[in-house]
């Protein structure tokens, strides 16, 4: 059969990058051809060149005449559906014609607050003929309430929630969830020299810091402040080394390099604290894989580490974080900083006190029991297999 895996977003986002890559390793010898979605093909040199890659956009680009037909029709018709609506999707359509199966990659998709370009392209979909799967998905609770998105979720013939909250949310109305693991769990790792050119003794901590978890927060600039608290601990009282780990790097402001740049040359002077530069998602992992502990905003970034067995603290801000870490140790707590709850300087550097503190128990945790977990998101390709039958 041919694939499609659709509604994924670019490789500029490690975590994008890290779902496409795994999805096609898992599903590697199912399908006569893969097509992938991306919105930025000129981003996608190091994925996999047997996929057949389609560019497509969530909304009509802003250039000057776009911009300015938008102008207009809001002055005069007060409406905003020229740029709104999804011309771009046209060449996903055309990919559906040659498809039997399309897996919309899930993520947070469903918890992003725009859904109706999904919703497009999943009922184009279905009139194709498709069999359809949400891949990998996490969704919130509000899902139960919004029609739309209910009556869009009960149209996929299954859907593979990634952590147990989802599955439960979305069993309570849907007859086929079936719960796998991220297929980023599954990711390769490659391990290049650290920037320094020096692996300390003591290791390196590293730390990731987010825009979009740092937009949640109760009080402007707090995430910030916690995140120095953290670094000047780790300088006065450890011997670690500090590696700032970028895991989007969109050239914008939803791109975490700004923030962590702005730490970097704070603390650059102490000689202790390295950027790491970006790179594809496995020399990313390779780098996280190696960390005494993580810090991290960035879900797929926590899956890396994770899954390399890494202890590790996410400041979470929807469903999906707490899922993985209930999944993986029974409770989200102390493993989970909500950044809507974050209300003094020093509450991550509690967390990361209790990280210490606990160190050995975490990793033996997690080297138990990744192997088998790591091996059950490999299964998930049973569930495309059902449907060629």
């Amino acid at each position: 059969m041919n694939i499609i895996l659709y509604a994924n977003g670019t490789s500029e986002n490690h975590g994008c990058e890290a779902i496409t890559y795994s999805t096609e390793n898992i599903l590697r010898g199912l399908y006569q051809q893969l097509y992938c979605t991306t919105t930025n093909l000129k981003y996608e040199k190091n994925l996999p060149q047997n996929c057949h890659w389609i560019e497509y956009s969530y909304f009509r680009k802003p250039t000057i005449l776009n911009r300015l037909i938008s102008k207009i029709e809001r002055t005069t018709l007060h409406s905003n559906r020229f740029m709104s609506s999804n011309p771009w999707l046209e060449h996903v359509y055309s990919a559906f014609s040659n498809c039997q199966v399309a897996l919309s990659v899930g993520g947070d998709n469903y918890c992003n607050g725009s859904y109706g370009w999904l919703y497009q392209l999943h009922n184009k979909a279905i009139e194709s003929g498709l069999k359809t799967v949400l891949w990998g998905c996490s969704v919130d609770k509000h899902c139960i309430d919004d029609n739309l998105m209910r009556e869009d979720l009960m149209k996929y013939d299954i859907i593979c929630a990634r952590e147990s909250l989802t599955s439960q949310i979305l069993s309570s109305f849907h007859p086929n969830v079936k719960l796998y693991p991220d297929p980023a769990f599954t990711l390769p790792f490659q391990e290049l020299a650290w920037p320094a050119d020096e692996d300390p003794a003591a290791g390196y901590i590293g730390l990731n810091l987010s825009p979009t978890s740092m937009a949640c927060e109760a009080k402007k600039g707090m995430t910030l402040e916690n995140y120095k608290r953290v670094i000047e601990y780790i300088l006065k009282n450890t011997s670690y080394h500090i590696a700032l780990i970028p895991h989007v790097v969109f050239q914008n402001y939803y791109g975490d390099l700004l923030e962590l740049k702005k730490l970097y040359h704070s603390y650059v002077d102490s000689k202790r604290i390295i950027l790491i530069h970006d790179n594809n998602c496995h020399v990313m992992k390779g780098y996280i894989r190696r960390c005494r502990f993580f810090i991290t905003a960035r879900t797929h970034a926590s899956i890396a580490a994770y899954s390399s067995c890494v202890p590790t603290i996410v400041l979470g801000y929807s469903i999906k974080a707490k899922g993985i870490a209930t999944d993986l140790f029974g409770t989200s707590e102390n493993y989970v900083l909500p950044v809507q709850n974050i209300r003094s300087e020093t509450d991550l550097l509690e967390n990361f006190k209790w990280l210490l503190n606990n160190e050995t128990a975490i990793r033996d945790r997690l080297t138990q029991l990744m192997p088998s977990y790591i091996e059950r998101a490999y299964d998930a390709r049973n569930e495309i297999i059902g449907l060629g039958d």
